[in-house]
């Protein structure tokens, strides 16, 4: 199978869902329609190719063989990948490693802890690996009131965070000790709301986006002591991303009397937001991350490289 020679001509038409910087290599996640695939009469959803790609200097390669999750790295620098069931340690695109196998416990998110112990979690609960065996928590067996959760993050402390499902507040996890924080003691929460998509800044804060059935969308921070909520309803239909550096972005989708889609964007500096122009954006846009150098934007019908 031949490479392409750039990320925009291969990912163009495509959608972007993920970004991922590591160094001097940039990883995507995108997916495509499958114009081959036959559609069931059962079955009134498109088929989709996923693909998981890699630009490497001036190196592109692409491996469209499964879905697999955006590449976490661990403690010790080591990438690693993941099917819905499996951990695969990538030692180079279409190489890959099998670290764990899951089973019947699916998952869409994967974190490394400060141990290096793998947390995996979705709509089945949560398990852990500590590196000989997998332990499944759920509802039945464990704090928790669910078995959703809406991502996983771990901060420069080695505390572990898991957004919970509707009123089920939040998972920390400090060194194996679970603690639930009920969601009325998250300022901006309520019976229609959870949190969502937890990131950790450059100065160890962790940023949440919170959906709400019944108000636009908010953003909550914790800064260690205190939750922050100075941005409620400037999110709504937006969504927050964290760049290699550490720094936060704010996307806002604005639909105008027109009914054309317009984006504002905003990074966090010295805790004060500054806009970056996103003007000539005309697609949804998917995913962010940047470096010292670029701003790499993917959207629903490709991959935008701009100067920070």
């Amino acid at each position: 199978m031949s490479q392409p020679s750039m990320p925009s001509d291969f990912l163009e038409l495509k959608s972007v869902l993920d970004i991922r910087i590591f160094g001097d290599e940039i990883w995507f996640r995108s997916e495509r329609l499958c114009d081959t695939c036959r559609i069931s009469t059962n079955n009134l959803s498109t088929p989709m190719i996923s693909q998981l790609s890699r630009m490497k200097g001036s190196q592109f390669r692409f491996d469209e063989s499964k879905p697999m999750l955006i590449p976490v790295a661990d403690n010790h620098g080591v990438l690693h990948t993941a099917t819905q069931n499996e951990i695969l340690k990538i030692n180079d695109i279409r190489d890959y490693t099998s670290v764990l196998k899951t089973g019947d416990f699916t998952f869409t998110q994967f974190v490394f802890d400060k141990n290096n112990g793998i947390w995996m979690g979705g709509k089945k609960g949560i398990a852990y690996w500590d590196g000989s065996k997998t332990i499944t928590y759920t509802s039945d067996n464990s704090l928790t009131d669910t078995d959703v959760t809406h991502g996983m993050a771990v901060d420069h402390t080695g505390n572990v965070w898991i957004p919970l499902d509707f009123k089920k507040g939040l998972l920390k996890i400090t060194d194996g000790n679970w603690e639930v924080i009920p969601y009325h003691k998250i300022p901006g929460l309520n019976t229609d709301s959870y949190l969502f998509n937890p990131l950790v800044d450059k100065d160890n804060r962790i940023w949440f986006t919170a959906f709400n059935s019944s108000n636009p969308t908010n953003v909550i921070c914790f800064d260690g002591k205190n939750w922050l909520t100075e941005f409620p309803g400037i999110l709504k239909n937006g969504e927050l991303f964290v760049d290699s550096q550490g720094t936060i972005w704010r996307l806002n989708h604005i639909i105008d009397t027109s009914s054309t889609m317009k984006f504002t964007l905003q990074f966090l500096h010295n805790d004060t937001w500054k806009n970056y122009d996103v003007s000539d954006v005309t697609h949804l846009i998917l995913s962010l991350d940047a470096n010292s150098e670029k701003v790499y934007i993917g959207t629903s019908a490709g991959l935008i490289i701009k100067n920070r």
